[in-house]
């Protein structure tokens, strides 16, 4: 067991400042800390390869330009937080395109979609696991409350987007799901509970210590790019153009002898 505890006090700030930054993806502090804490274990274990939940056949479409934002951008947090949070980055991990270097490239570890070597249908894995007490919710990762109400209320009401699309999109590709259906699931409400949706709202501005008045505030600001904040994602392009240049020519030079 490895377990990693973030001050709950410094979380809340930083979840506040990227609410206060107006950017789209807001959960990239905890995936950013889901990867780095994986790899974290990864390295003090001297394990190569860390087994992912995560498969082509239910999520393997490429999320639209502008839905999210890298995870591996920890500087473009940490420009976030000194603009607009009120506590130092201490315990929260984050992941940046340099660790990823160093963790793939150089040590060679790997995240592996060990589901991408089964033929994985979603509805048999549900049907499974509900023989061992299972409760299947009603669309993708609404097993959490934050999440639930980023996805169902904050994404369609501020940013316009609707992940939804994306997933019963994957489905559809994958012949899991007709389209016609797809099309009929994204009529209904992204909450299907209307009560879900208050109490919802209501734990998460508790938890975060917005008052309604700032939270409809923040619903009617504009949103603003995570390009407006300082990123590592120009240098990483650098980089990576670099190595690929490199490849590209010790790879001719090599079919030249």
């Amino acid at each position: 067991m490895f377990t990693h505890v973030i001050d709950w006090r410094e979380n809340r700030d930083l979840q506040r400042s990227m609410f206060a930054a107006d950017v789209i993806d807001i959960e990239m502090l905890m995936d950013s800390a889901m990867i780095q804490t994986n790899f974290e274990a990864a390295r003090k274990f001297g394990v190569k390869f860390i087994l992912s939940g995560s498969n082509t056949a239910t999520e393997g479409m490429q999320m639209p330009r502008g839905w999210n934002h890298s995870k591996y951008d920890a500087r473009n947090v940490r420009a976030i937080q000194r603009r607009f949070g009120t506590r130092p980055i201490k315990t929260h991990p984050l992941y940046s395109f340099w660790r990823f270097g160093m963790d793939r490239v150089i040590c060679g570890r790997q995240w592996v979609s060990f589901l991408d070597y089964y033929d994985y249908n979603k509805e048999r894995a549900v049907e499974i696991l509900k023989g061992i007490g299972y409760h299947p919710y009603p669309y993708k990762h609404y097993e959490s409350v934050f999440t639930r109400f980023y996805q169902a209320c904050i994404l369609p009401e501020k940013f316009g987007v609707d992940k939804r699309k994306l997933h019963l999109s994957t489905l559809v590709i994958s012949g899991q799901m007709e389209r016609s259906e797809a099309l009929s699931t994204l009529e209904d409400d992204p909450y299907p509970d209307p009560v879900q949706k208050v109490d919802d709202r209501q734990f998460v501005l508790k938890k975060l210590g917005l008052s309604e008045a700032e939270f409809e505030q923040y619903l009617r600001r504009p949103p603003v790019p995570h390009s407006t904040y300082t990123s590592e994602i120009p240098r990483a392009r650098k980089v990576g153009q670099l190595l690929r240049g490199a490849r590209r020519l010790f790879t001719f030079e090599g079919r030249s002898r």
